[in-house]
């Protein structure tokens, strides 16, 4: 591991921990699409880049937040064969605790965006692809409803990929945004059963440490701003946790 970049090594030591196995390929999602807002949102948005990605040989996938892949445009019929051949469809699961480090799972886990090329993925099945991906918010809250990721052969792959994955991230949650104001409510995707389980984690792990959130950011392999993120977002509070809510100087991270 390496000379691996740092949050590529920090994915791979949570994909060890997790036992996933180097050799793996996406299996079939177990979860289930409990609100097709995002699928429909996705949609709309890789369609509307088909056009602008003609001279490109990239493809796009969007996932929930459970990491199965529920939305996917492949710009060049060539990659068809190469996405096929590791389960890079809709329905399989790319979450980082099934497939290691790979530009759908981990921006779910982290909350950040992220490069994955060539061998720095997990899992060998990946390790022809470049991949750049970045969580996908909910528009009211701030909360990680996704991920998209740009995709393509690691001959093929450049930097800007992680721009245009941004851009079309931040379309997907104007979309989500649009579709809210159009049905004159609020709105809120429900709280799917993998969120239930990660408040679940984070709050024994703030437990655990006292509230100090430095170490419980530690245990968990995150920062401990996506931890404040992530509280947020999952309406954990202090009165939970049981403690003043002890935490590191603000200087660390």
């Amino acid at each position: 591991m390496s000379g691996l970049p740092e949050p590529i090594l920090t994915s791979w030591q949570r994909s060890q921990r997790q036992g996933v196995d180097a050799d793996t390929v996406a299996r079939a999602a177990t979860s289930t699409l409990l609100d097709d807002r995002l699928q429909r949102a996705g949609e709309r948005v890789l369609s509307q880049w088909a056009t602008s990605l003609e001279d490109f040989r990239l493809s796009i996938l969007v996932a929930d937040n459970t990491g199965m892949i529920i939305a996917r445009h492949i710009v060049d019929a060539r990659d068809r064969s190469a996405l096929e051949r590791v389960n890079a469809a809709e329905g399989f699961d790319f979450s980082e605790s099934s497939v290691g480090t790979n530009g759908l799972g981990t921006p779910l886990h982290t909350g950040e965006d992220i490069f994955v090329q060539g061998s720095h993925h997990f899992s060998s099945s990946l390790a022809q692809l470049a991949c750049a991906g970045v969580p996908i918010t909910h528009p009211n809250d701030g909360r990680i409803v996704g991920s998209i990721a740009l995709a393509a052969h690691i001959e093929h792959s450049a930097p800007l990929m992680l721009g245009m994955a941004r851009h079309a991230g931040q379309q997907i949650t104007e979309v989500l945004r649009s579709v809210q104001a159009a049905a004159g409510t609020p709105g809120s995707l429900r709280l799917s059963r993998f969120e239930h389980s990660e408040r679940a984690t984070i709050l024994a792990a703030l437990q655990e440490h006292q509230g100090n959130k430095l170490q419980a950011a530690v245990d968990l392999g995150i920062g401990r701003t996506t931890l404040y993120r992530k509280m947020r977002a999952l309406k954990i509070d202090e009165t939970e946790i049981g403690t003043a809510g002890n935490s590191a100087p603000s200087g660390s991270e």
